[in-house]
């Protein structure tokens, strides 16, 4: 099947970011089936002031707002959707989504001060999440309230804890200081243009879209049933994750002269760049370490929108980069190594190779309480919240966290716990390079101890279906 022939029944979010300033997210409850059913299929074809925001093209001048509905397993129960379309979720690669996120919490590394006993929220509590983007405050709260105002016919009005707003912060960094929104995955057949990165394999859309898969990875995922139902569909892990920036940035400061030292770095605000580069394996303005290693005082390059993320982990001579320019434990490099086959690195690393196991992410930072004219208030909770997208929860969320992100047995040849900016390693060190003789300075050098500075806070586990999907839940459309 050519998926980008089929635009108009795929929700746009799974296709391209949307680019706006703020996000709410609403985790509704059902409070009247048939009312909820009535609203969502008018949310399907836009019978109404509000309109689910497919992935057709909008022309000239984006659209006031975009919209996406997505729903916890519990909610498909709470809206009547015939038994066989429960049970065609009983498959490994669906399973998460049946079990629910504080089930799996201990496998992708939800304990201690992430455990399921600290969240405000997770899929168990809630039946739909509608996701409003916006590019204005006042639009937001304008739009919001009228939202409101046509949901609660058939949902409860949710409470504090089932709101979530994010917000834009410093030009498209994240708290911690870096630059985000690097490393999407490229689909295969997409209309959609894309960056350069590194000549790494297009993805299957099979790996994000349902049913479109091209390649016998993704073909074997199942579509849940009907296919009206399943075709197109996609799953989230949807997450808001707290940082403890202070925290953070306290021990960079703390690190920052040994790396200094080791490194030939003299400069105080490059020394905390150079911290920040290792744990993250980017420059704070996102250059790779690879592309641009630790050069002592000299800063590293603010690369063009083009080149940023077209590199491999690989030297100059265009072997593997072993840890010589980016620790390989760092965080990019734990979340996609970025080397298509297996036979590219000798031996292995768990889940190679990589395009088997990408992820998508649609996610921002927050504060609360949202304060525009200082969003850097240390009084005010900071953090990240959004959705991390995939056909299989089992091969690519779960896998990566599991197995990249908090591997309690070290990550391929690092035996750090975990990962350094977004794992839970306890109150065991989470960095480390592995110590040899081999130039450059500082490539014995360990960083250690890491402490965790970024929490769960909430976790839900989301399907979220094609347009066609949505009329179906909503009884507009029969199971052929």
């Amino acid at each position: 099947m050519a998926w980008a022939d089929h635009l108009a029944q795929i929700q746009g979010f799974l296709v391209r970011g949307y680019t706006m300033l703020l996000v709410r997210h609403y985790a509704l409850s059902v409070s009247d089936p048939a009312a909820a059913r009535r609203i969502l299929g008018a949310l399907a074809e836009g019978n109404g002031s509000f309109r689910i925001t497919s992935a057709a093209p909008w022309g000239a001048r984006k659209p006031k707002y975009c919209l996406n509905a997505g729903f916890t397993y519990g909610g498909l129960k709470a809206l009547g959707v015939p038994d066989s379309t429960l049970a065609s979720f009983a498959t490994p690669d669906h399973q998460p989504f049946v079990d629910g996120a504080v089930k799996r919490a201990p496998f992708v590394g939800d304990i201690g001060a992430s455990g399921p006993d600290k969240w405000v929220l997770d899929d168990g509590k809630f039946d739909v999440l509608l996701s409003l983007y916006v590019n204005d405050q006042d639009v937001l709260d304008r739009l919001g309230t009228q939202l409101l105002q046509l949901l609660l016919d058939g949902f409860a009005a949710p409470t504090e804890n089932r709101i979530f707003d994010t917000q834009v912060y410093r030009d498209g960094q994240v708290y911690f200081g870096y630059q985000d929104g690097i490393g999407q995955p490229i689909l295969e057949g997409s209309p959609f243009s894309s960056e350069p990165d590194g000549g790494q394999d297009l993805v299957d859309p099979g790996a994000f879209m349902l049913g479109t898969a091209t390649g016998p990875y993704y073909a074997s995922v199942p579509v849940p049933k009907p296919a009206q139902f399943g075709q197109f569909g996609c799953f989230a892990a949807f997450r808001v994750l707290r940082q403890d920036v202070e925290g953070f940035e306290s021990q960079v400061d703390a690190l920052a002269p040994g790396v200094g030292a080791a490194f030939g770095i003299t400069d105080g605000d490059l020394r905390r760049d150079a911290v920040k580069a290792k744990i993250c394996g980017r420059w704070p303005n996102g250059t790779s370490l690879t592309a641009f290693p630790i050069q002592g005082n000299t800063a590293p390059p603010l690369l063009p929108a083009q080149k940023i993320n077209d590199f491999l982990y690989v030297d100059e001579a265009g072997k593997p980069d072993m840890g010589q320019c980016c620790p390989i434990g760092s965080h990019a490099r734990r979340g996609n190594m970025r080397l298509s086959r297996a036979a590219d690195i000798n031996p292995p690393f768990p889940g190679a190779p990589t395009r088997d196991h990408r992820i998508l992410r649609r996610a921002m930072p927050y504060q609360l309480p949202y304060r525009p004219e200082n969003p850097d208030d240390p009084t005010t909770e900071r953090g990240l919240a959004g959705f991390f997208l995939g056909a299989s929860l089992m091969e690519q969320w779960e896998f990566v966290q599991h197995n990249w992100i908090n591997n309690p047995d070290g990550f391929y040849t690092v035996i750090d716990p975990a990962d350094p900016l977004m794992g839970d390693a306890g109150a065991r060190p989470m960095f480390e390079t592995a110590p040899t003789d081999t130039k450059p300075p500082g490539r014995n050098f360990r960083i250690r101890p890491m402490a965790n500075f970024v929490f769960t806070k909430a976790s839900a586990y989301i399907f979220f279906p094609g347009l066609d999907g949505i009329r179906f839940v909503a009884g507009d459309i029969s199971p052929e």
